[in-house]
């Protein structure tokens, strides 16, 4: 008699805005199993986990082991399986193997006929595409705040500071810094030599009690001297 195994997944911003909560999943495929009069298994339950990777979800792992020869797995969407059509192919694959289809509920797809199975690739493609258009959007956001000179987190550049309405501001002694580290390594001096220098010059350090070579690389090469790590650990 076939058999059923329960995959669901939420990430914490999905649960919040889309309101497809973890509850809701597990009702729908008991209430699918219910009325398809088949035996449903566990399910399984990865939450606050992203799905743009399968691999590093404990619990998608066991359920697809658990998918035995005539099972099915069933989930509430596409989306709740994987956003990576690479990943979602490998799934589909593996159940194939072991002799197992897929049941996705948002959307009447079973893998058991052959219209099933295309419509389930089509489906893959898609779902990536947005996942695509949603981080080629992102980055298009993160680069127009940093054209007008905001922060975007992370990191900020050395000897500017972040002001309360997110602009970053001079800030006069770090870049009195950055001028003569700069100096100094125009020198040929090391940057061990150049930490060492700066503090017996009475330069202060934000954090600790000395200069860090690699602190000291970094504001001092050009092309790096922009970026530093932490919002309080500038040279």
């Amino acid at each position: 008699m076939p058999r059923a195994i329960g995959y669901a997944r939420v990430s914490t911003v999905e649960q919040v805005h889309e309101g497809v909560s973890l509850e809701a999943q597990e009702r729908r495929i008991r209430a699918w199993c219910d009325s398809q009069e088949i035996t449903l298994g566990d399910i399984y339950v990865d939450a606050g986990i992203s799905g743009g990777r399968a691999d590093n979800r404990t619990e998608l792992q066991r359920a697809l082991a658990a998918c035995k020869r005539g099972d099915v797995l069933v989930f509430y969407s596409l989306s709740r399986l994987s956003r990576s059509t690479r990943d979602v192919l490998a799934i589909l694959a593996q159940l194939r193997r072991q002799g197992a289809d897929i049941v996705s509920l948002s959307v009447k797809l079973d893998t058991s006929s052959a219209s099933g199975k295309l419509t389930f690739h089509m489906m893959a493609v898609l779902g990536e595409f947005e996942r695509d258009i949603i981080s080629e959007r992102t980055r298009m956001a993160m680069l127009h705040l940093q054209r007008q000179g905001r922060y975007t987190g992370g990191f900020r550049p050395t000897g500017w500071e972040v002001g309360s309405d997110g602009q970053l501001q001079a800030h006069p002694e770090e870049l009195r810094l950055v001028a003569r580290a700069m100096e100094l390594r125009s020198t040929g001096m090391g940057f061990r030599k150049v930490a060492s220098l700066l503090l017996e010059e009475g330069f202060v350090p934000t954090t600790g009690t000395r200069f860090h070579p690699e602190q000291i690389r970094r504001c001092t090469q050009p092309t790096r001297c922009y970026r530093v790590r932490g919002s309080n650990n500038a040279v």
